[in-house]
């Protein structure tokens, strides 16, 4: 499912994509769930139930409100993050994905350590489905052209993505303790998922493009602490703004 809204301060358009899954027992689990227009949310009422609702990032939470207010029946799951992200502390959440989420057996959760984007990744066995929350970004021309296109685009090559998978540059310097979020990224690639269904990717990822995202984490994962120190040091150079609104942030989520 794919959500497509205006950029904030501009015209461009940007994206958003969820996943759905029929579970074992029927019913439907709604993971890094976006808004829906009534003629889409009619087609998933005639799928079944939605009896659980995940939010991956504690960056997502503008579908929220009105996601519970679709489905009230569903458990509303989020990451202990958003509790203390200023956009959304004021949520409340039936449970933490991870923690107490009252998942299905069929899926499994792994949260990212040791970086600032702490995002669920749910791997569904059944089907080998990997649906990622930022997990590496990707530049990439859509077949269908859509118009929400050209936001993305433009974002990833500003941050030195372009026709690839990869990490944005800032997404680097988030990875606090390395060890750690190398750790997170061994249990992930540890699941044998055939295609990849991210939350910001417009199709989901298999074979070469599968490959080729699993690659990046692979490389993450063996990444040296003083070559990722040096790609710290350089961006926080030409970028220093970065480095005091990263102070700043973090000063918000502990007042």
């Amino acid at each position: 499912m794919a959500d497509a809204s205006l950029a904030e301060g501009t015209r461009f358009r940007s994206s958003g994509s969820g996943t759905l899954v029929r579970t074992e027992t029927g019913d439907l689990a709604f993971l890094n769930a976006v808004a829906l227009t009534d003629t889409v949310a009619a087609r998933i009422d005639e799928l079944g139930e939605v009896r659980w609702l995940t939010t991956g990032s504690k960056a997502h939470s503008t579908y929220v409100p009105g996601l519970v207010a679709r489905y009230p029946r569903a458990r509303n799951l989020g990451v202990a993050g958003h509790a203390t992200h200023p956009a959304s502390r004021h949520l409340k959440f039936d449970g933490i994905l991870g923690v107490n989420d009252g998942l299905p057996g069929e899926f499994e959760v792994v949260i990212l350590e040791g970086t600032e984007m702490p995002d669920a990744q749910i791997f569904h066995r059944p089907t080998r489905t990997l649906v990622s929350t930022h997990l590496a970004g990707a530049n990439l021309k859509s077949e269908a052209e859509r118009e929400r296109d050209f936001f993305g685009r433009l974002y990833s090559l500003a941050f030195g993505v372009i026709d690839d998978v990869g990490w944005l540059a800032y997404q680097t310097i988030m990875w606090s303790d390395l060890a750690a979020f190398q750790r997170s990224l061994r249990r992930v690639l540890a699941w044998d998922f055939e295609r990849i269904a991210a939350d910001h990717n417009d199709r989901v990822y298999d074979g070469e493009l599968r490959d080729r995202t699993r690659a990046v984490l692979e490389w993450t994962a063996a990444l040296q602490p003083g070559r990722h120190r040096t790609m710290m040091a350089r961006f926080f150079w030409r970028q220093p703004r970065f480095l005091y609104d990263m102070i700043r942030y973090k000063l918000l989520t502990r007042s």
